[in-house]
């Protein structure tokens, strides 16, 4: 304990330190509170609506759940197969594989979106009776359904590009490029991971959600939820070792999160300390 403290008392005293420390925390700490503030505006909207309103959003949303299941077990099949050929720097069968990727992704998104579209009190009797949850849910997903191609897009892509090693690559031109695609489209594709991940939680199926909860995390999402319920997950599959790294990221990132007091009891579950 009297090494940690002093260590933490010299790693004060050094300004470079806390400088590069502050300029990195701070970008992440902002996408943190927008990420937060973005589903906390999105809960007042739709609670603001009733609970009929929830509860059709949230029936809707399974339909999307689906979709996303499927679009992530193309990526992460594909992704295994562009990670083999960048190791042997196979250039023309990873275009070949993000080719085959997309394209079976885009017809599952159209698969999805055209009856979604068409027909989506049809789609929504699939998971409820009540008329006005399906009407109410309808008009949403009629709306929300357009948007799938665009996330199999991302989704795809970003598997793909998470799986490339940039430190390998010596064209600087090239490696500038794949950092910028990096920023665009993991942004956008960190949140339908957390959004399975989450919902395979709630469903039982911790290891599931890990897989998912981890792409969320490895797009470059950082939240004290994210971490929360992937190391909560790596817990109940005893794998307390990965539960123990990101219950302390989670304290480190965010000390004052509401999560932070079920962090600590957690990580005493499992005999850790902070």
């Amino acid at each position: 304990m009297i090494r940690i403290l002093r260590d933490t008392q010299e790693m004060l005293r050094d300004r470079g330190f806390l400088k590069k420390t502050v300029m990195i925390a701070l970008p992440v700490a902002m996408q943190g509170m927008l990420n937060t503030v973005v589903n906390l505006v999105d809960n007042l909207m739709i609670g603001s609506l009733g609970s009929t309103a929830i509860a059709s959003v949230g029936l809707a949303n399974k339909v999307f759940f689906v979709f996303t299941l499927l679009v992530f077990g193309v990526n992460s099949g594909s992704g295994i197969l562009a990670a083999q050929f960048w190791g042997n720097q196979d250039i023309k069968n990873i275009r070949r594989v993000l080719g085959v990727a997309l394209t079976l992704a885009v017809t599952a998104a159209v698969v999805f979106m055209v009856p979604a579209c068409l027909k989506p009190e049809l789609m929504m009797r699939i998971f409820t009776t009540s008329e006005a949850s399906i009407h109410m849910g309808a008009a949403y997903l009629a709306v929300a359904a357009k948007e799938e191609p665009t996330d199999a897009e991302l989704i795809d892509l970003a598997g793909e590009l998470v799986k490339l090693d940039i430190a390998r690559m010596e064209n600087a031109d090239a490696k500038k490029l794949v950092e910028k695609m990096q920023g665009e489209i993991f942004g956008r594709a960190a949140e339908p991971a957390y959004a399975l991940g989450r919902q395979a939680h709630d469903d039982g199926d911790y290891e599931q959600a890990a897989v998912y909860l981890q792409a969320a995390c490895d797009y470059g999402l950082r939240s004290d939820s994210c971490y929360y319920y992937l190391g909560k997950s790596y817990q109940l599959m005893e794998a307390n070792e990965q539960a123990a790294e990101y219950y302390r990221w989670l304290l480190a990132e965010f000390p004052s999160s509401s999560l932070a007091s079920y962090t600590r009891t957690r990580l005493g579950e499992m005999g850790f300390e902070e």
